[in-house]
């Protein structure tokens, strides 16, 4: 169907092939002339920065769906942070964070560095000194490590070791663990803010609200200019989180779906209902908070 539509408003071939079908086609040829190495290269690197979101999340289980506040970029390349940053509507989408910090200030971040080695192949140039290194590089500090790097040498116990022979890595210092948790690739480093704010979740369960509705309202055949009202109802022994959410945030709901949600006991009698949800089949892998059911009312 798609090509089908395309070959309507596309030129005939020069060469008289048969278009009749995408199958009598030919797999066209590549066009070098369409490959821009910028855009390649920026979106590799916002794939590196949302695939370290993600791993931060799942191992904090912090299901997408849940809104977090900040993630912190760090990475010494100024070309690396704007690449990132001109696609930085894609981060947000995709990890559902509010704000994105970037930095190349180690400082700031609480980077830290390390060294290890690959012992087999350090064995074998060092020999009987292997065992001095090995003693010695576990007090290692930070600084030292990051020396080596600018330096490109460093003595370990008395034993000179120059670039190559130790694999320097940085990493992030946990003294604010329970705020921030940190993911790397030996390239950039991610800090996403893994703490849960009330006020993000509860405008994050007013969109679902929010969409919900509209959808309701489409079912059944309303009008935009149609007034109805809104009513909910959670499973006996449910919290009743939209109670919560809806406080404080009543000007934004009659401006995005014309009213007020009310619990579904200050229903009237003889309120007439013109659509009510279908109980969803996968309410079990919907948020706590999201496992209500939505009823619309004539508006009397």
């Amino acid at each position: 169907m798609v090509y089908q539509s395309l070959r309507a408003t596309s030129p005939k071939p020069k060469d008289g092939a048969d278009v009749r079908s995408v199958h009598f086609l030919s797999f066209p040829t590549m066009r070098s002339e369409y490959f821009d190495p910028v855009i390649e290269r920026q979106v590799q690197r916002l794939k590196a920065v949302i695939e370290l979101g993600r791993i931060i999340r799942d191992r904090k289980t912090l299901p997408i769906k849940v809104p977090l506040k900040e993630l912190v970029l760090f990475h010494h390349d100024p070309e690396y942070l704007e690449d990132v940053k001109s696609l930085e509507s894609y981060v947000t989408a995709e990890l559902n964070v509010v704000n994105v910090r970037y930095t190349s200030d180690e400082a700031e971040v609480g980077i830290k560095y390390k060294a290890s080695a690959d012992w087999p192949t350090l064995g074998k140039k060092l020999r009987k000194d292997i065992g001095k290194v090995r003693s010695a590089l576990p007090n290692l500090g930070s600084e030292e490590c990051k020396d080596f790097v600018t330096k490109g040498k460093m003595d370990v116990n008395g034993v000179e070791l120059v670039a190559g022979d130790l694999i320097v890595t940085r990493y992030v210092d946990e003294a604010n663990a329970n705020e921030y948790e940190s993911a790397t690739d030996a390239d950039v480093i991610v800090l996403l803010d893994i703490r849960r704010h009330a006020d993000l979740e509860s405008m994050a369960l007013l969109r679902v609200l929010t969409s919900r509705v509209n959808k309701l309202r489409k079912e059944a055949g309303l009008k935009t200019a149609d007034q109805v009202d809104i009513f909910y109802e959670y499973d006996e022994g449910q919290q009743d989180a939209l109670a919560g959410a809806v406080s404080g945030h009543e000007e934004y709901l009659v401006e995005k779906v014309g009213g007020v949600p009310m619990a579904i006991s200050q229903l009237g009698e003889g309120k007439e209902i013109l659509q009510k949800e279908t109980r969803a089949k996968d309410a079990e892998d919907l948020g706590a908070g999201e496992r209500f059911v939505l009823s619309l009312a004539k508006r009397s």
